[in-house]
Formats: C-alpha cells, structure tokens, sequence
C-alpha cells in the first residue's frame, strides 16, 4: 500500500528552531521528526512512500533518500510554491494505484493503521478520517459522525461559537484515488477547507474513524515541548532507538554518564553524548547526541539539541537548546529558546503562518 507524507511547511511558529532547518526535520529524541512518522509506516507494511516538499527540500532528500534504510522506496514531489494539502496531492494522481493513506510529515502518532484501513475498506468508503478528542478544538477540523461513521457534518477551524463537537480531524486519512477527481489541478485547495465539506454536503462516502492511540501536532514551541513530555511520562509510543536503563530513564549507544550524577525521572541521553560529575538531569529533560553536560550543571525540563556543550556549573531551566550551541560555564537561563548565535528567544512564541499561493510547479523525482 502507498503512503503520501506531507512535509512542505515552513514551521514559522516553530522558529528559530526552523532558521535554517525546515519543520520535518526538527529533531526528535534524536531523530527528524519525519523519520518517526516513516517508521510507523514502515510497522504497518507500507513500502512505497511519496514526500511532498517545497521549503528546504534538499535537506529532506539528502538525509532520507530512496529510503532503502528503512525497507522502503521512497519518491519526492517538489512544489514551487504552496498548493493546500490536496492541491499539492493531486498532480500524483496517475502514480497512485490504489487505496493509499495521507499523513504529516511533522506530527506525532502511534495509531493503529491496520485497524483504520479494515474500517475503510468494510464500509466502501472515498475517504476516511482519523479521528480523536481534544479539549479545545477550536485550532481543528471539527466531525460529527452517523452510527456507523459516516461523517454528517465538518467544519474547519471553528470559532469558539461554532464548535458543535470535540471530535476532531487530525489529518490522517484513508483514500480512494478516485477522490482527486474531485480537487482541480494547479491551484490551491485543501482537504479541510474545501474537499471534505463538499463530500459531506453530497453525502458521498467519507467516514471518520476513532482509533485508540497517541497523536500530536508539532506545530508550535510549545507543542513541541509537550510531546517530548509524553513520550518520557510513557503516554505516546515512538522508537527512541535508546536502552531504557532504569524507570524512565533512557540511555543511547555509547552515551557516558559519570555515577555522581542525579537523574530525575524522565531523563533520556542521546548516543555519544557526555554527562559529567555532579550534574543534575530532569525531569523531562532531552539531551541530544554527541552532547557534554559539564561538571555540576543543572539541567531540568529541557530540550537540547545535539552537538550542544553545556559548560561546568551552568543553570538552565525549562528551556529549548538548539543544535550545536555553547553555553559558557557558570551561564544561567529559564524559559528560553536559545539558536547558536547565544540570542535567546521567547520559549512561547506562537505566530500565524501566512502564505501567499502561486501557480506552482510540481516535480516529481526518485532519489538516488
């Protein structure tokens, strides 16, 4: 079965995580974030999959390829300029043969794929949604469904008058090629805005599915700072390719970690990486790859990239560190996001992307 992962945002709520790197390739215990979301396709049997990019493409094919590291063949479509999440599926339609699913590339989940594709299929449908519950779905595509899951209404992003459920749309579905006939080619159009609501309006067959499961979107700082969160209190599952040591405690090949220090619960250490004496990690801290926590540091309730030196007695506290930073022995910081050029930001920056469409051009290619 094919899998279609879009991976074209910018990440402009996630910035200055997203400088220089775009939103899929965001690191995640160690991995892109994308990576993850190939390895759940890879659990569930899918061996083609089908990347569309547009920002920083390069960096995305550069590191995952054809995908013969994971088991798959792995191809790229390549968009000019942003065509909505169905504008920039339906230039792929001859490619796809059959029933494929629709994912991002820059979420979170462990759901249970097989289960969603048995329901898509025992019920004939074009379409079906992934559903879950959320406590505020005012930022989601809102759904009400029939007793057997025909969905009866859905809106996107609602005001918060508008809301009629917390049930809601988390961008994973099940297709039938056949539903692309139903978006225009070369020109903006989304799943959420437009296609969904006009399947539903014609009472076509577009189900939604609740499943049991973890998901996610990594769409804002603090977004991101919550999943990791959930996959060290053992809410969400994704692999870390980590030795769990002790409860809570997660330790990658060849990571060091003098036996002077004190590890909260909730602690995971990257490969290669250096924790010296006396430090003092979590809870709910990430320490990247290939990274030294100086001697009788304090590191709680952070994110730190890889390639990150923390020099001896610094302080830091509920913060984000990005790849490759210094910070200088004895330096103290809370609540900050802190780029490699030592400018920290405000931790909960949370922007409006906006995006202006173009007639784009689609290309598509099979990486080498």
């Amino acid at each position: 079965m094919q899998a279609v992962i879009l991976a074209g945002g910018k990440g402009t709520r996630l910035l200055p995580l997203t400088t220089n790197l775009p939103k899929p390739m965001i690191p995640l215990f160690d991995q892109p974030a994308l990576e993850h979301t190939i390895r759940l396709l890879c659990r569930h049997h899918f061996k083609h999959i089908i990347i569309t990019l547009s920002y920083r493409a390069t960096d995305i094919i550069e590191y995952f390829g054809g995908g013969s590291r994971w088991g798959v063949s792995i191809q790229y479509a390549i968009e000019d300029s942003p065509l909505g999440t169905a504008g920039a599926i339906k230039p792929l339609q001859p490619m796809l043969t059959g029933t494929f699913l629709v994912i991002s590339g820059d979420g979170v989940a462990d759901f249970d794929l097989d289960a969603v594709i048995r329901f898509h299929r025992e019920r004939r449908a074009l379409g079906t949604l992934i559903l879950t519950e959320v406590k505020d779905p005012t930022g989601f595509g809102i759904v009400s469904t029939e007793r057997n899951g025909l969905i009866s209404r859905f809106l996107e992003k609602p005001r918060p008058n508008e809301t009629f459920a917390r049930t809601v749309n988390t961008g994973i579905y099940v297709l039938e090629p056949e539903v692309l006939d139903r978006v225009p080619g070369f020109s903006v159009y989304d799943f959420g805005r437009q296609l969904f609501p006009h399947m539903v309006e014609e009472r076509a067959p577009l189900y939604g599915c609740k499943v049991s499961g973890y998901w996610r979107d990594i769409g804002t700082i603090a977004q991101y700072w919550q999943v990791h969160r959930d996959v060290l209190n053992g809410g969400a599952f994704i692999d870390l390719q980590a030795e769990n040591v002790l409860p809570g405690i997660w330790v990658g090949k060849g990571a060091r970690m003098h036996h002077s220090v004190r590890c909260s619960g909730g602690v995971y250490i990257g490969s290669s990486s250096e924790v010296r004496k006396e430090a003092d990690l979590g809870p709910h801290t990430v320490v990247g790859a290939n990274s030294i926590i100086g001697e009788g540091c304090s590191v709680r309730e952070c994110i730190v990239g890889p390639g990150v030196t923390i020099g001896r007695g610094a302080t830091l506290d509920h913060c984000i560190v990005g790849s490759g930073c210094r910070i200088p022995a004895g330096h103290r910081h809370t609540e900050v996001v802190i780029t490699p050029d030592l400018l920290p930001q405000s931790v909960w920056v949370d922007e409006k992307a906006t995006v202006t469409p173009l007639k784009p051009t689609v290309e598509v290619l099979q990486a080498a």
